[in-house]
């Protein structure tokens, strides 16, 4: 597992370095320092909303802070928060669409320049191909703001209820055993899928290269059931992965939510849980829940990289400069 991992990095550092596009490194980074910022204040909103209902000290880390003074412009921390998530989606938007329009661009080139390319493949590749891989940029920017999110309310906890992480660390390890698989799926449904969005294309362009022919042969019926046949594989493989990925990311919520249940009526854990650990958790297992999320949607698009990357390295054996225009 370690050499896929290591192996699905060093991918996606290549293609980046194939990727004219500026300041993808700033945008990931200011994605990455918005979540910190998140974090910050759904912790000081989760605090301050507690207060209201009841007295609570905050952990020994921040009894610096006043929430009392804080308290009356919780709406200013709300109203920041709102800012800061709408940064951050548009942040990440801009770097998806700056990825796309510079991979089209590149594509039409390249297409240009070989001369070899099937009708198909240049539509498949233009339309399809750069979308799925500007796609996969987005979800692995979420999904590294998604880990920093989640390891920050992990720490906070450790660091400020440490009698209740040996549990935390058990639902966790109840949370890995299916994600895992749910990944998995992910993974195999993806793979499906590219190969029978690519089937469609060929078999479009096969008709419409051949009409004339498939009218005299008879063979239209033949031809759509080849059509359909690879459209039910393609529509089938994308609702696995549709529910599979929705599973992967409701599983850790609705674990959380129905241990807590069962610890709150049968275990004198309830004497140490307290409405605001309550929030905190939810949100920490919501932000994994994001994680696994946008994981799965990185596992369907990252078949996609493979076969960018596959081109982008053929294309380095290309020499342009030895074909010379002869001058009549």
């Amino acid at each position: 597992m370690i050499n896929n991992i290591k192996e699905t990095l060093v991918n996606i550092y290549e293609i980046s370095r194939f990727l004219e596009v500026k300041n993808k490194k700033i945008k990931i980074l200011f994605s990455v320092a918005l979540s910190n910022i998140v974090v910050v204040l759904d912790l000081l909103i989760i605090y301050l909303i507690t207060s209201f209902f009841q007295e609570i000290s905050l952990p020994n880390y921040f009894e610096f802070i006043n929430l009392g003074v804080l308290r009356e412009v919780l709406p200013v921390f709300i109203v920041l928060r709102f800012i800061v998530i709408y940064l951050d989606a548009m942040n990440i938007h801009r770097l998806r669409l700056d990825i796309e329009e510079n991979l089209r661009v590149n594509f039409l080139d390249e297409i240009f320049l070989r001369g070899n390319f099937s009708i198909s493949d240049s539509y498949f590749y233009i339309n399809t191909l750069c979308v799925h891989v500007s796609n996969f940029y987005q979800n692995f920017t979420i999904l590294i703001t998604s880990f920093v999110k989640f390891t920050l309310f992990t720490l906070f906890l450790v660091f400020t209820e440490e009698n209740i992480f040996s549990i935390f660390i058990f639902g966790l390890l109840i949370l890995a055993i299916p994600s895992r698989y749910f990944t998995r799926l992910n993974r195999k449904y993806s793979h499906i899928s590219y190969q029978s969005s690519s089937e469609i294309s060929n078999n479009v362009e096969r008709v419409i290269d051949n009409l004339y022919l498939i009218k005299i042969l008879n063979k239209f019926k033949y031809e759509k059931s080849l059509f359909s046949e690879s459209l039910s594989d393609y529509y089938y493989a994308q609702f696995n992965n549709q529910k599979y990925g929705t599973l992967n990311s409701i599983f850790p919520s609705f674990v959380t939510m129905f241990l807590l249940s069962i610890l709150m009526i049968y275990s004198p854990i309830k004497s140490l849980v307290t409405i605001e650990l309550i929030a905190i958790i939810l949100r920490l297992f919501q932000s994994l829940g994001e994680f696994n999320r946008v994981y799965s949607m990185s596992i369907a698009t990252y078949v996609h990289l493979e076969k960018f990357l596959t081109l982008e390295k053929n294309k380095e054996k290309i020499y342009s400069k030895n074909f010379v225009k002869e001058q009549s």
